[in-house]
């Protein structure tokens, strides 16, 4: 039965008669499509936590069922009516207010209202927030700190009072409860939260997938598993877990070569990766390459080849060197100064004074200038006795370490040879010449000793001899050799 009369559905206006079935059918139908506004006016009014039904409620259902909303009811002085008597019922109205047209009409214009606009900041960069005027300050950050831990701190008073109360009514339970309720301050540091790193499922599987697969003896899993930390775009959280993962590997297993190497290679990826800013842990993955290249023994076995992942961990520290040293001005200064302490020290290993050799010789033409050549005369007199040689391992960490020494200074007298030809050529082509063997011989028995002179005065020779100038561009300044000694490409595979 409906609550509106049947007089409700009326068709006079438009001259039709209707018949009363048709009017009850009607009236069903415009009594359920106000019960469904009505409905909808409801939730928006929820919505906007009101408890008055307002016009605009009622308007934002009808536009949600596509209907065209009331005009002249909305505003936000609520509605008042008023109540008359018309015959015997009595009739509630809307009371219209008298507004003088001259009035509006010489009323001010209001203030253009301004455009909607925004504006982006850094919030935070790498967890650090940039001091700009859009962030707080610190005085706001530490009285923020002070507010959250003195309601912090009345909370805890709180709860440890209804704890007490508790505990003279419950049993041992209670007391539990309230010493881990009174102490909300175990998370925080000097009224400051500290921020774990949650990873989800899915990265903690990868994680351990990837160090299983790294130090794995198949030789096609590795490479799968370097092959994704190198071109993995979504491993970022992942970084300082693998830089303590390889820390913990090489600081417990310095001289077992195959996991030496797997960390290295692990290094090389994460280091070519373009999605990872490894920036912030250079200072931790420094001290593991340095200690593959200078380390007394980095394999079990005197015989095995530790040479090669000492060549291999110094390209690595030429890369980053020449990487970030234009961010981090102190890198190459330290790491110089570090393998520099090795290469002088006499109490040093061969295979120690190896590492350092390459090492410099991967920073570059000046450092082979300034530190191993004014240096290499009292180095071999020191270092490259043969009579120290007692083992056949003695024999072939003495034998690598002159040949480190004799590559090292011959790509530089090379380039700078290269260099002086150069600058020889462009006074006067005419006046170039080429060097005879005991020149060469004569000036450099004087710069690094007989025996190291004598190799390098004879390879340089050879190579000029077997090639003319080429200065017809700025690119030719470096032989083949020297260039490849100095460019300490990535990718090379070894």
């Amino acid at each position: 039965m409906s609550l509106l009369p049947i007089d409700t559905i009326n068709a006079k206006s438009i001259g039709l008669t209707l018949k009363e079935s048709v009017s009850q059918a009607l009236l069903a139908d415009v009594e359920y499509r106000m019960r469904e506004v009505i409905y909808d006016a409801r939730k928006f009014m929820r919505h906007s936590r009101r408890s008055t039904l307002s016009t605009e409620d009622v308007n934002h259902a009808l536009r949600v069922r596509n209907v065209q909303p009331l005009y002249g009811y909305t505003g936000n002085a609520p509605t008042r009516f008023k109540s008359t008597i018309h015959g015997s019922s009595r009739i509630y109205y809307l009371e219209d207010q008298e507004v003088d047209l001259d009035q509006i009409i010489n009323a001010p214009l209001p203030p253009v209202p301004l455009d909607v606009t925004f504006t982006a900041h850094w919030l935070a960069i790498e967890g650090v927030q940039p001091a700009i005027v859009q962030n707080p300050t610190p005085a706001d950050i530490r009285n923020a700190a002070a507010d959250s831990a003195q309601s912090a701190n009345s909370a805890s008073a709180s709860m440890s009072a209804v704890a007490d109360l508790t505990s003279s009514i419950a049993n041992a339970s209670a007391p539990q409860t309230a010493a881990v309720i009174s102490n909300p301050d175990q998370a925080t540091v000097n009224g400051e939260m500290l921020v774990k790193n949650v990873l989800s499922k899915e990265l903690q599987m990868y994680h351990d997938k990837i160090t299983e697969s790294v130090l794995s003896l198949n030789a096609a899993v590795q490479s799968l598993a370097i092959e994704s930390l190198e071109t993995d775009p979504g491993i970022q959280p992942l970084l300082p877990y693998f830089v303590q993962f390889m820390t913990q590997k090489i600081t417990k297993h310095v001289r077992n070569l195959k996991i030496l190497w797997a960390m290295m290679r692990m290094t090389r990826a994460l280091l070519n990766n373009k999605n990872l800013f490894i920036e912030p842990y250079l200072h931790q993955l420094m001290p593991n390459v340095i200690t593959c290249i200078v380390s007394k023994r980095i394999s079990e076995s005197p015989t095995d080849d530790h040479h090669a992942l000492r060549r291999f961990s110094a390209e690595l520290i030429a890369y980053v060197c020449r990487t970030y040293s234009a961010t981090y001005p102190t890198l190459q200064p330290r790491v110089t100064k570090t393998l520099l302490r090795a290469f002088l020290d006499p109490t040093k290993p061969n295979s120690t004074h190896y590492g350092a050799v390459v090492g410099l010789a991967g920073l570059g033409n000046e450092v082979v200038k300034l530190l191993i050549r004014p240096n290499v005369m009292t180095f071999a007199k020191e270092c490259l006795n043969e009579a120290n040689a007692n083992t056949e391992s003695d024999k072939k960490d003495m034998e690598m370490l002159s040949n480190a020494i004799i590559d090292a200074l011959y790509n530089h007298v090379l380039f700078e040879y290269k260099e002086a030809e150069r600058a020889a050529f462009l006074r006067n082509p005419a006046s170039a010449r080429k060097p005879t063997l005991s020149e060469l011989e004569i000036e450099f028995h004087s710069a690094f000793g007989l025996r190291l002179g004598s190799v390098v005065a004879g390879r340089l020779h050879g190579t000029i001899q077997g090639s003319g100038p080429n200065y017809s561009t700025a690119s030719s300044l470096l032989g083949d050799a020297a260039e490849a000694a100095f460019s300490t490409e990535m990718d090379m595979d070894l």
